[in-house]
């Protein structure tokens, strides 16, 4: 959408990001020794809005809850959007801090992974130096996915892994290993050892009643 292509030119495009023949984009941050990371982070970004355009925001302060106004909602707005733009919203955090990785700012994840698939099938090469790739894209404040659309996608041990550093970093992130649905990282997971996706803090993702934990996102 329109909305869509201004969020990513305001927000993704001053990041210097690369886009790719299937309409995804890419920024990469190097480890501190200038080699390349082996870790991809994913997120999309699409939402399932029915329409263009700018919707109003209730925050609670005391919860740091997000959700649509009720002028939103009178108005036609049918869902809030933090599917997935938490996950982008952290993404751009960590480009800025300069954390090593891999980003992929997907296309088309609400649509059946377009831009995963694609890059998946035809684009192989741009996947070649990862053995890890985590989504911020995951309903909850505690889910680490370790399968999607039927099939193992990351090992447990990995999870616990993820879990364990999660928790020394910061106690209140308080993951564990659980089984996932659907989004990009599982496109990947023929070509990329570990395939997992993160809860973000969002809740009711599609609906009206989508909200999202501002506090989580932010630790």
């Amino acid at each position: 959408s329109d909305t869509e292509q201004a969020f990513i030119a305001r927000f993704i495009e001053p990041l210097g990001v690369t886009r790719d023949p299937w309409g995804n984009l890419h920024r990469w941050v190097t480890e501190d020794d200038g080699s390349p990371s082996r870790m991809v982070w994913s997120c999309h970004t699409d939402t399932v809005h029915r329409h263009d355009g700018y919707q109003r925001l209730a925050y609670q302060p005391k919860t740091g809850i997000v959700s649509l106004s009720r002028h939103a909602k009178r108005h036609g707005s049918n869902c809030l959007g933090a599917d997935d733009t938490a996950g982008v919203s952290i993404m751009i955090s960590m480009i800025r801090q300069g954390i090593p990785g891999h980003y992929i700012f997907h296309y088309g994840e609400e649509h059946g992974g377009i831009g995963s698939s694609d890059l998946a099938q035809h684009g192989e090469n741009w996947l070649e130096d990862a053995q890890i790739a985590i989504a911020f894209d995951r309903r909850g404040t505690g889910d680490i996915i370790t399968s999607q659309a039927g099939q193992t996608t990351a090992s447990d041990t990995f999870a616990w892994s993820v879990a364990e550093e999660l928790a020394r970093v910061n106690p209140l992130l308080a993951y564990t290993p659980t089984a996932g649905i659907y989004t990009d990282t599982v496109e990947y997971a023929g070509i990329i050892s570990e395939c997992s996706n993160l809860s973000v803090g969002y809740q009711f993702e599609h609906t009206t009643n989508e909200c999202l934990d501002v506090w989580h996102v932010l630790r």
